[in-house]
């Protein structure tokens, strides 16, 4: 053995190089374990900006109240004429307002055909129903019909429907699509459930002036929805009270313009978008920044100080087509070029209060390129323009229209302006993602090193996920979800929507026990949100722990009888624990919701069975054999050990 003290030092330096490793790693995995028991004062969320503003306007304080487009109509009569045949001034109607202006014949496809139903559009006065009904073998299976209460859409494209079943909204699975003028499947529709697709807030909130939402439901409102369902004055203009109060006084405007109101032209460009972009932005998540509520912004405020909206990265070429208006117009040489004391925004072209009619389109919309391009004439030749165009239209050329890859019938117009367009391609580019591909639309208004810009980005990752993103590209993000949200609900505990996004991310990662305990801070804030009672059953039952998964599926199902996947889930937990009663009367209420379920009639053909109901087992066998499922050989077995 060497006596060298050298060689000694060497060997002591090593193994406690080794301990400190090893100690770093325990000490790294036990904090990742015990972090979220650390105690922890809950920093205040940021300060709300309608509190600080320093502009002009007078109107943008929480305590200013909204009054409705009535209180504007007397001073601006012909502005409201305007407005209301603008496609934003009819965004959602009653179906009344519509019913004996829609068309119902054969000749406009009613009845229609699609995946095996036959669908029908029936009006008797001012109501209206979708009819639906699949024959299988030439006789009936099933059948519903819903009443409309609302048309969705400005009928410029077309309109979808909206049908109110106790409090819960959902789109029907029949549209109206202009350009072809016929009825047809509603965009995204495969399967056909009653009473339809639930529509949550974030839909409504761009097709009407406001909704009024149950805090944690998925689709149920309050009586009557909305409180105006049309786009109204204000969501532009900002809350009315002070500017109608001022103009029934009379009182004299001091300055160059009237500061009682909010006027988007008189706004720097940056905030002036941002009132187009509230809804022209569709991107791929959008985030309330912590403390801040749906209906917090006002124009004239920074949109991102209130809405984090995250967007496919622009570096991205290929993608380029399959965004909103609002990026596309970011990425035209247009916008780029102008100046920002004139920068090029929506309403350089588009007048909100005013649409051209279809022979006044193509010169109203040459007018605004000229604006601009007056000095600079087109470079085509006027006899190859015309020959191309004989109407002399720029935006047929330098703004075609492509195909919808989302939106079934229809097309969009290219907001990228390009001087010389390629071809449209007739289909749209794969939207398949991964994380580092989102991006905050306005990244640089906004410090992304900041904790809270990082929760955001946490919570915006969770609500990526799903069949855009692709699938390698999963586990990277929730591994950025969760190193995002823990160091900020770390320091901010009370944060439900945090703890609601981290508890997904970690029950996606099979970190249950881990999730259970985030997922019960949330609920701790919000008892009642019918997600958050949705992860915690998946959590219960990845924990084995059944009377409880039971319990919490009997009372989300209670909280929203018309969603699916929770009566699946409560009736799957009620047939494993084999209460053949209970899961019957889940399976029949399912039934209702999805006719041609093959997993509720299987469910439901077990509980008949399990409880000696040879007959009623042997009519529900009968279904499935119409439905002709690829399992029925081994139903037919197993009914036939089972049931004799």
């Amino acid at each position: 053995m060497s006596s060298d003290p050298s060689s000694a030092l060497h060997s002591y330096s090593r193994q406690r190089g080794i301990l400190l490793a090893i100690g770093a790693f325990v000490l790294t995995g036990l904090s990742a374990f015990l972090w979220q028991f650390w105690p922890a004062a809950t920093v205040p969320a940021p300060p709300d900006p309608r509190l600080h503003y320093s502009g002009p306007f007078e109107n943008i304080h929480p305590s200013v109240k909204y009054v409705g487009d009535a209180s504007c109509m007397d001073c601006h009569f012909d502005i409201a004429g305007t407005y209301s045949e603008h496609p934003m001034g009819r965004s959602t109607v009653p179906i009344s307002e519509l019913a004996d202006r829609q068309k119902y014949s054969e000749a406009v496809r009613n009845p229609f055909k699609a995946f095996g139903w036959d669908f029908r559009v029936e009006r008797q006065g001012d109501q209206v129903w979708h009819d639906h009904q699949l024959n299988l073998q030439g006789e009936p299976f099933a059948r519903f019909r819903q009443p409309v209460h609302f048309a969705v859409g400005s009928g410029s494209r077309g309109h979808s429907y909206l049908t109110v079943v106790d409090g819960f909204v959902f789109q029907t699975a029949i549209s109206w699509f202009s350009q072809n003028e016929h009825w047809d499947i509603s965009p995204g529709f495969r399967l056909i459930h009653n009473p339809g697709r639930p529509i949550q807030p974030e839909c409504l909130r761009c097709h009407s002036n406001a909704v009024k939402p149950i805090r944690g439901s998925f689709n149920r409102y309050e009586p009557g929805v909305f409180a105006g369902s049309t786009i109204g004055c204000e969501r532009c203009h900002g809350p009315g009270e002070k500017h109608v109060a001022a103009r029934e006084q009379e009182l004299p405007v001091t300055g160059d313009f009237d500061t009682t109101i909010v006027n988007p032209r008189r706004l720097d460009w940056r905030v002036r978008e941002n009132v187009c972009e509230q809804c022209h932005v569709s991107g791929l998540a959008r985030v309330l920044p912590r403390g801040r509520q749906p209906d917090d912004y006002r124009p004239g405020l920074p949109l991102e100080a209130f809405n984090r909206l995250f967007v496919v990265d622009p570096a991205l070429p290929d993608l380029n087509k399959a965004v909103s208006h609002v990026e596309q117009m970011y990425r035209s040489r247009c916008f780029q070029g102008t100046p920002d004391s004139n920068k090029l925004g929506c309403i350089s072209c588009h007048d909100p209060h005013f649409k051209p009619a279809p022979t006044e389109r193509i010169a109203y919309f040459r007018q605004r390129c000229q604006a601009c391009h007056e000095n600079k004439p087109c470079s085509e030749a006027v006899a190859v323009r015309l020959k191309k165009q004989p109407d002399d239209s720029c935006i047929a050329c330098h703004m075609p229209r492509r195909p919808a890859g989302d939106i079934a019938h229809t097309a969009l117009t290219d907001h990228t302006i390009q001087r010389r367009p390629s071809e449209p391609s007739g289909s749209q580019p794969s939207m398949r993602l991964t994380p580092d591909q989102m991006v905050l639309l306005h990244p640089d208004r906004v410090d992304q090193d900041d904790l809270e810009q990082k929760r955001d980005r946490g919570i915006a990752l969770m609500l990526l996920r799903g069949p855009r993103v692709a699938l390698e590209a999963d586990k990277d993000l929730i591994r950025q979800a969760i190193e995002l949200l823990q160091p900020a609900l770390k320091r901010s505990p009370d944060d439900a929507a945090g703890w609601y996004a981290l508890a997904q991310a970690l029950l996606a990662n099979d970190r249950f026990d881990e999730a259970d305990r985030a997922i019960e801070q949330a609920l701790k804030r919000e008892p009642d949100h019918e997600g958050m009672l949705h992860v915690l059953l998946r959590i219960r039952e990845a924990q084995r722990r059944w009377p409880e998964a039971i319990e919490i599926g009997r009372r989300i199902v209670a909280l929203n009888p018309y969603q699916i996947v929770f009566r699946q889930a409560l009736g799957s937990l009620l047939a494993r624990q084999r209460d053949w009663p209970a899961a019957q009367e889940q399976a029949e209420y399912w039934l209702k919701l999805d006719p041609v379920s093959f997993p509720a009639l299987q469910l439901l053909l077990h509980a008949r069975v399990h409880q000696g109901d040879r007959e009623g087992g042997q009519q529900i066998l009968q279904k499935i054999r119409k439905l002709r499922p690829r399992q029925l050989p081994q139903v037919e077995e197993w009914f036939r050990r089972n049931a004799g």
